[in-house]
């Protein structure tokens, strides 16, 4: 009863087909054969035995679907794009989803075992130690088009929006995600490698191995993924597996925080909490918020919101989707204000901080839905889901010692760029060598070559922008 259970009997298709393999043998043996009326005989057949051939063709597209997950090639960025497509839904039986879970397992395990013998490996020929300080803050859930530095017209971001007046903050124009899934656009911004150039991301290495043998001290902060959730299972297989392995993490970071916070200003003291201990050493500091991920309403302290529904009276879409836009803008207020209370905590130092978001959200702007969906991107959805936010802040300190790279920054901000290209601009703040390095892929690097960006695994972004 493990695998046959109410849910399963109660699919219409899987019934019929219970129904009719059960009976139609019957119908043949002798003692059942016998006493069936002649004239019902060749038809109760001919329609029992068309009525089997007709459900199993109507199969045939879920199973085809289904079938996808496992022929993806180890591919387990695409596997977990299929699986929130709800691919491996299509046939619900426990059986199929239980040879799914032990395939998709032994995928994952297999990925791992690449990325760490890629990552274990790498090692780095040398470091300028050109940024002491670099600090990598990852947003959760960003809509760039809701922040008033790309020209949302409520108040949502005031702090950011005055240090790029004062010339502190640089914001860049043109920068998509390659995934609308957190877990996939992770891994790609975590990897050095990248989408096009004809090898398998299993044998990149994770670009925080090179800052390690180059000397820097790493810390990870993460709002969502801690060590201890995933070995109660809070985790997925796809791109979150390489953050859950006790061995690779030891080798990626030398901290990681314990414990998530309800707010990500809880998150903020926690950083503080360790950064103090760290002036002397030099540092790359990878902070991951929670954001502005769904539920937006938790993701804020309620009193302080200062967003009301008076604010969207003129918005055309009712009352219930006025409530969560106000949600969404609040929770974006409240991550302007964290986001501003991490720079404090950095402003004496000699420090570069990028922000970026791993991708956006849909919130009843071009399509009357929120939240993001799994299927072929549309433009629509492109400009919703995989235009992020992106800037660059550099303090006092960083700005006097450093003109030649805050020129370049500056020089950059309108370039194309996607954000599996994360590792590049991290290790030429740096100024780690090795043999993983690109200079056409890195962002502010006079030999930047915007390679095609190709989201969803799929589309050509661009393109897809300019139909």
């Amino acid at each position: 009863m493990t695998f046959i259970d109410w849910h399963v009997l109660s699919h219409w298709r899987i019934t019929i087909e219970v129904l009719i393999s059960v009976i139609l043998p019957l119908s043949f043996l002798p003692c059942i054969n016998n006493r069936i009326c002649l004239k019902w005989k060749h038809s109760y057949k001919i329609l029992a035995t068309s009525g089997l051939c007709l459900c199993i063709l109507y199969e045939i597209p879920s199973t085809y679907r289904f079938m996808q997950l496992f022929f993806q090639k180890g591919d387990m960025q695409k596997m977990e794009g299929l699986i929130f497509q709800h691919y491996h839904e299509e046939v619900p039986t426990p059986i199929h989803r239980f040879a799914f879970a032990c395939y998709s397992l032994r995928q994952s395990s297999n990925a791992l075992n690449a990325i760490k013998q890629s990552t274990l490996s790498a090692s780095v020929d040398s470091c300028s130690y050109t940024s002491p300080h670099i600090v990598w803050i990852i947003g959760e859930s960003y809509n760039k088009h809701h922040s008033t530095l790309y020209g949302y017209t409520l108040p949502t971001t005031p702090r950011q929006q005055s240090l790029m007046k004062s010339g502190d903050l640089y914001v860049f124009s043109d920068v998509v995600t390659p995934w609308n899934i957190t877990s996939n656009a992770f891994i790609d911004m975590f990897s050095l490698w990248e989408y096009g150039l004809g090898t398998s991301i299993n044998d990149a290495p994770l670009f925080p191995i090179l800052f390690r043998r180059a000397g820097y001290n790493v810390t990870f902060f993460s709002n969502q993924y801690i060590l201890k959730g995933f070995r109660k299972g809070a985790t997925n297989q796809a791109g979150h597996f390489f953050l859950a392995d006790n061995t690779l993490s030891d080798s990626l970071f030398s901290f990681r925080n314990l414990k998530s916070s309800k707010y990500d200003m809880g998150l903020v003291r926690q950083v503080e909490s360790v950064i103090v201990q760290e002036r002397e050493r030099y540092t790359l500091d990878i902070i991951h918020l929670v954001g502005q991920h769904f539920d937006y309403s938790a993701r804020y302290p309620i009193p302080s919101a200062p967003f009301t529904m008076e604010d969207y009276s003129k918005r055309e879409i009712d009352d219930e989707a006025k409530k969560v836009v106000m949600h969404y803008d609040n929770a974006t207020y409240y991550n302007d204000l964290v986001i501003d209370s991490l720079l404090s905590l950095y402003a004496k130092d000699d420090v570069v901080v990028l922000y970026v978001a791993d991708h956006g959200e849909e919130v009843y702007d071009d399509l009357p839905v929120n939240g993001r969906l799994f299927h072929e991107p549309t433009k629509a959805l492109a400009r919703q889901e995989f235009e992020v936010p992106m800037w660059i802040w550099c303090s006092h300190t960083y700005k006097s010692n450093h003109p030649e790279i805050v020129n370049s920054i500056k020089q950059a901000i309108d370039r194309p760029f996607m954000t599996d290209g994360i590792p590049q601009l991290l290790l030429h703040f740096a100024g780690i060598s090795s043999k993983w390095n690109n200079t056409r892929r890195c962002l502010i690097h006079p030999n930047y070559e915007c390679k095609k960006r190709i989201i969803a695994g799929c589309s050509d972004y661009d393109q897809l922008m300019k139909q």
